[in-house]
């Protein structure tokens, strides 16, 4: 009798998750290598919450530089505007905030996001930025980006 049941993975092993968390890490180019494979994971199977989450926010931080690279003069251009940009982010913090805690939602009683997040060694002001974004005004760029920056440095050091 198997002692535990082989696991179906959309990557094809060790080596190739390896490069795309050095490519979801690395410069813009390698960047959008590592988001154009997770894309075909996805499109293979159920990708872990971390990994969907941090494709989302190097998605958001790419779309965020293009948004700035863009000359002023050319702003009425189409491109993604201020506020698609903070929809992104705050959609990234939302999801990888619900995702991560859902695995601790375990029980007939619902417990509290921010329970869980301490449980799990999320910053709080994850959870109160994530509710922000939910149930109050979308929080601003700046704040966005540097919850966005520490995300991927928790998901760096707590998940790859």
């Amino acid at each position: 009798m198997l002692k535990h049941c082989p696991r179906l993975v959309p990557w094809t092993g060790w080596d190739e998750w390896n490069q795309v968390r050095e490519w979801l890490y690395g410069d813009a180019d390698a960047c959008r290598r590592g988001l154009r494979r997770v894309e075909a994971w996805r499109s293979r199977g159920r990708v872990p919450v971390s990994v969907d989450a941090t494709a989302a926010f190097v998605e958001a931080r790419i779309a965020d530089a293009e948004r700035r690279a863009r000359p002023a003069s050319e702003a009425v251009l189409p491109g993604p505007s201020d506020t698609s940009v903070r929809l992104v982010y705050a959609m990234a913090l939302t999801r990888f905030v619900n995702g991560v805690v859902d695995s601790g939602q375990k029980g007939a009683h619902a417990r509290s996001v921010v329970s869980i997040g301490k449980e799990l060694g999320l910053p709080s002001w994850f959870v109160e930025l994530r509710h922000e974004a939910t149930h109050n005004a979308l929080p601003s760029l700046a704040c966005l980006r540097l919850a966005s920056e520490h995300a991927l440095s928790w998901l760096h050091a707590s998940y790859w």
